[in-house]
């Protein structure tokens, strides 16, 4: 094993020890920026805690708990939510229809006056040349979109609102949800059960080892290939026609299996994408 490697297992495994316990709809993003952490080069993890401590988010804008010990990148991976406006919702998904083919021209379209794969091309741009306020913001809505980019249900869209008005229900469980709310959050929450978000982003970087490790850093391929989850693995086997489903439906033990399969695998690929984007972006090695 690398030593590279055997150092970020390392950095887990203390981070699981230290961290409390608690189950939260932030979880994923905490997962994926502690697995991105583990992988940054040193020189960019030191450039990474610079940049945020030369411009702190402000009272209020830790939305999430987070444990003492923590990479400043995990505790405020929620960041972009807390800061979240009208005028920057637009910025953590996509609405691609089911049907639509990858390139440019559907992304255009779907992306309108701002979009998940814009922002991102502006925040990277923001965090290469910004003054130093700039340059922590881009790099926290850096940190939380790339997240986003990995969630299939924040990249497609069955005239539904990427699920957000698909009532659904769970086996075992009587209050119904929404399908985006269950692929956010609920499925997640389920697959951890008491695992604080430390040990599972180490589970989940031991598990999958380095499969991961030449993830793509291009917003435009995360996109696409998580669209093609939600046809498949979110949407497929439910067979829903287009639109809003009032009456709840019910998943089976078979889709939830599936679907947290596919959120285990995506938050690790997302860990990695974003190591892999910020390396490229603020490595000093050319």
């Amino acid at each position: 094993m690398r030593k590279g490697v055997q150092q970020g297992l390392l950095i887990l495994a203390w981070l699981a020890a230290a961290s409390p316990a608690w189950g939260w709809g932030c979880a994923g993003h905490q997962v994926i920026a502690l697995i991105a952490a583990a992988h940054l080069r040193p020189e960019v993890a030191a450039q990474v805690a610079r940049i945020l401590a030369a411009a702190p988010p402000g009272a209020g804008r830790h939305t999430c708990p987070a444990a003492a010990g923590w990479p400043e990148m995990a505790r405020e991976a929620n960041w972009a939510d807390a800061a979240r406006t009208a005028g920057t919702a637009g910025f953590h998904f996509i609405n691609l229809p089911l049907g639509a083919r990858p390139g440019a021209a559907a992304l255009a379209a779907a992306c309108g006056g701002g979009c998940l794969t814009s922002a991102t091309a502006q925040f990277e741009q923001q965090l290469r040349t910004g003054p130093a306020a700039q340059r922590a913001a881009g790099l926290r809505y850096l940190i939380h979109l790339t997240g986003d980019a990995f969630q299939p249900l924040h990249t497609a869209d069955n005239r539904d609102r990427g699920g957000n008005c698909v009532r659904t229900r769970l086996p075992g469980r009587k209050r119904a949800t929404s399908l985006h709310e269950d692929w956010d959050s609920v499925l997640l929450r389920r697959a951890m059960g008491r695992a604080t978000p430390a040990a599972y982003a180490q589970r989940l970087d031991r598990g999958y080892g380095r499969r991961y490790r030449a993830e793509a850093t291009d917003p435009a391929a995360w996109v696409w290939a998580s669209h093609e989850l939600a046809v498949h693995t979110a949407y497929g086997p439910l067979h829903l026609a287009p639109g809003c489903e009032e009456q709840p439906v019910v998943l089976s033990t078979a889709y939830v299996r599936d679907a947290q399969a596919v959120i285990a695998e995506q938050l690790d690929r997302a860990g990695w994408a974003l190591a892999n984007l910020l390396n490229q972006l603020l490595s000093t090695r050319s």
